[in-house]
């Protein structure tokens, strides 16, 4: 059977402490050659995939790595590869500590960990093709005793998830494989709790992909006297993680506050680039949490998806120059923080646009409707998926009732008609249209959900022949942000 197309994520601490250790994926099974990592035993296991191209690695560690190791007692040093590879290297580990801008520190960690995977497969003559592509995350504290890096503990999770996110942006990542053997203090937690929403990021940006595999090892707590299990567990995802709550803006970390007036022109300057995401991300995030296909089809408008990518990557340049070293004082401070739980809906806005953003301004057909934004929503909940379908369908309905009296039918083609005239003429409804819509109140919130935001008194249909049948909202753009802000507002106010 062909290799699934995967990502393999690995959390690692610090490879220098790392010792020698049999590791076997069950219980009694034999193993005579040892590894001071999992990741050799892993790849090995998935040597095919590796082999045809088809598994992307990526090693997460901490930036305080700067912190060079010594052995407490330099007489006995580590019998390991791992160290012995830490030692040889160690060299970038210096370039790290002497740079003056994060940057600087980041990108010589970022060579420390490729060479140092190149130095654990030569030492174990192992031959594999593969590169890791390595996220350098925040630390909080001091880990290492030497370096201190002042920030919030959710600063880890927002960089590992803008990486992932991108990743699988780009990549149908059939299966997604989490060591976090080696992974200290917050970092396989923290990790492990982006799952969900790694996977709802595939599952909503590829079509093609019906669930996500998840494979999670952990190993034995080391001991010098057994094998190692690398304990596995397996899951199959395929619905979406969903977040009940508004979109936190860009903040001052706690300990910044006390000087805030020291911070408040970068923050200013981040939040009104921010504020150009907010709006289209939190309203994208709701057109998905409610069911409400026809807002999430103009919202997924090829010009607003491409300045969705161009705002962000203002604020991804203004985050990275928001990082400080005082290289002297050996600290790193992060005055700056945005929550995770608001990157995860910029990127559910992306992956949106990745799927659907296809099109320009001009209104959609009902086909095109059914076919692709209703299927989103199978993702949500299998029920949405049928109340948008249901309300699509009725439309339909109607017009092919219409065609029945053939005279009016001929008189309406081509022309925009509102749904609630539709259903009088075709004498479902005796009521008569409302004479005014009021584009500012919507009170019935229930019934706008009830109907996947199509009622009849907001949608207009246009005929153009016995096939194409067009829909929009009647003044859309007004009516549009109106009604996503009262149904966004319904959301639970985020927490600071």
């Amino acid at each position: 059977m062909d290799s699934p197309l995967s990502l393999f994520v690995a959390t690692w601490g610090l490879p220098a402490v790392w010792e020698e250790a049999l590791y076997i994926f069950s219980p009694g099974e034999k193993s005579e050659r040892k590894y001071c990592t999992t990741l050799i035993p892993l790849l090995l296991s998935m040597r095919e995939a590796v082999d045809r191209g088809k598994l992307d690695l990526v090693i997460v560690v901490l930036d305080s790595l700067v912190n060079k190791y010594t052995p407490r007692d330099q007489r006995k040093q580590p019998e390991s590869k791992c160290y012995e590879c830490y030692n040889d290297l160690s060299k970038y580990i210096d370039m790290a500590a002497s740079s003056s801008s994060y940057t600087g520190i980041v990108s010589h960690i970022k060579r420390f960990i490729e060479e140092f995977v190149k130095c654990l497969l030569d030492k174990y003559n192992v031959e594999l093709e593969v590169k890791p592509h390595v996220i350098v995350a925040p630390a909080v504290g001091s880990p290492g005793g030497n370096w201190v890096f002042k920030g919030e503990l959710w600063d880890y999770q927002s960089k590992v998830l803008v990486e992932l996110g991108e990743l699988c942006l780009n990549k149908p990542y059939q299966r997604v494989v989490l060591d976090l053997s080696h992974g200290i203090n917050y970092m396989p937690s923290l990790t492990l709790h982006l799952s969900p929403m790694i996977s709802s990021i595939l599952l909503l940006a590829h079509r093609e992909l019906k669930s996500v595999e998840f494979i999670l090892y952990n190993s034995d707590p080391f001991s010098s006297n057994r094998p190692l299990v690398l304990n596995r567990d397996k899951v199959k995802v395929d619905s979406i993680y969903l977040v009940h709550r508004r979109i936190k803006p860009v903040e001052l970390s706690r300990w910044a506050r006390s000087e805030a007036a020291k911070y408040l022109e970068l923050k200013k300057a981040l939040d009104d680039t921010f504020r150009e995401v907010l709006d289209y991300a939190k309203y994208l995030y709701t057109s998905l949490y409610y069911p409400l296909p026809l807002a999430l089809y103009y919202l997924t408008r090829e010009d607003i998806c491409r300045s969705l990518n161009e705002a962000w990557n203002k604020i991804r340049r203004g985050l990275e120059d928001s990082v400080f070293v005082n290289r002297e004082e050996r600290e790193v401070s992060r005055p700056i923080t945005i929550d995770p739980l608001t990157l995860y809906m910029y990127y559910v806005a992306r992956a949106l646009c990745k799927r659907l953003g296809d099109h320009g301004a001009e209104d959609p057909l009902v086909t095109r409707l059914r076919e692709r934004e209703a299927e989103v929503y199978e993702l949500v909940h299998k029920a949405l998926h049928r109340v948008v379908q249901h309300e699509l369908d009725d439309i339909v309905k109607k017009v092919k009732d219409l065609r029945g009296q053939e005279a009016l039918y001929r008189c309406l083609k081509g022309c925009w008609i509102r749904l609630c005239q539709l259903r009088v003429i075709v004498g479902v409804e005796k009521d008569s249209c409302a004479e005014k819509i009021d584009l500012y109140r919507f009170e019935n919130r229930r019934n706008l959900v009830a109907h996947a935001g199509l009622l009849k008194d907001i949608v207009e249909v246009l005929v153009e022949d016995d096939e194409k049948i067009r829909i929009r909202y009647v003044e859309r753009e007004e009516l549009l942000k109106n009604m996503l802000e009262a149904l966004y507002s319904e959301l639970v106010p985020g927490k600071s």
